[in-house]
């Protein structure tokens, strides 16, 4: 096949182009690798490539000249045409590969933007202010937590703090636990908020403001309490009942004992007076007699304490 020297000056110009479009692909790749933590073989590769093209492109393109304007020039490369070819079919597989090895590797180093997108994603309310007090950064929940206190944007810590202290008065939230710093808002929701310094790897104190949302242990906690009430309520019944259970006995059988007394003497009238009924001191001795026995019997036998 015929040298690049030897080939119609049609093809030489698409591959002189075609060589200078990689020329620039290689040094956009040899750029965005500058400072990225890659294999040292990979930055000389990127750089042998786009010296080699860079030295191939300005050979070639020097001959072409001459041989534009008829002057004499010297084949220093008097490669084929389709070998040429191959090698810019080789490099320019090799820059886009890199490209997109680069390009995925920028996805996954984080970013200012890709920690405000995850910053945005959490269920809490995060800000991070600066020794200044102005706000450093601030998600989406804890501006619109913001607004809802104040109906305004979130500039500084004095802000948020004195929004907090007033928002019985000024806003339709109620603080339900000074100590906790637990707030009720309008939807339902409950948030507790705190506030902590955060040390940056430069040594600078940031101060970091969150609100955690406790709705459920909120609810969970009011439960609890109602059951504890009740759990008191039926322990002072029992305590009552433990309390009185021996006074209640005692006067059980102070009672059955009157009853039984009761009963007995009873029985003996009845029969004291159907003897009385009858003539005769004998019998009356005899009924006396008797009523002494049933007297000292009920005497011993139903004392009561």
């Amino acid at each position: 096949m015929k040298s690049f020297y030897l080939s119609s000056a049609s093809a030489q110009s698409i591959l002189l182009t075609a060589m200078f479009f990689s020329l620039v692909l290689s040094l956009f790749l040899l750029l965005a690798s500058f400072g990225r933590q890659h294999g040292k073989w990979k930055g000389y590769l990127h750089f042998f490539v786009f010296l080699f093209l860079f030295i191939l492109l300005s050979v070639l393109s020097e001959a072409f000249s001459k041989m534009g304007k008829g002057l004499e020039y010297k084949p220093w490369l008097p490669l084929p045409v389709w070998l040429l070819w191959s090698i810019l079919f080789a490099a320019d597989c090799l820059t886009i590969w890199e490209l997109a090895e680069l390009q995925r590797m920028g996805k996954q180093t984080l970013s200012s933007d890709s920690i405000k997108q995850a910053l945005d994603m959490l269920p809490d309310g995060i800000c991070y202010f600066a020794p200044s007090g102005s706000v450093k950064l601030c998600n989406r929940q804890m501006d619109s937590l913001f607004r809802t206190i104040s109906r305004s944007d979130l500039q500084t810590l004095a802000e948020l703090q004195a929004a907090l202290s007033n928002c019985d008065a000024g806003s339709s939230v109620t603080q339900v636990s000074r100590e906790r710093q637990t707030y009720l808002f309008p939807d339902g929701k409950v948030w507790r908020y705190r506030q902590n310094e955060v040390k940056a790897s430069d040594g600078v104190l940031y101060t970091e403001a969150v609100f955690s949302d406790v709705t459920e242990l909120y609810h969970k906690n009011l439960e609890l309490k109602a059951q504890i009430r009740q759990l008191k309520s039926i322990s002072s019944e029992l305590k009552w009942l433990s309390d009185n259970a021996l006074a209640l006995t005692r006067e059980k059988e102070v009672l059955s004992a009157k009853t039984k007394l009761h009963d007995d003497m009873g029985a003996g009238l009845i029969a004291i007076r159907h003897i009385l009924n009858q003539n005769g001191t004998e019998k009356t001795e005899n009924a006396m007699n008797l009523f002494r026995q049933a007297v000292s019997t009920i005497k011993y036998d139903n004392a009561c304490p």
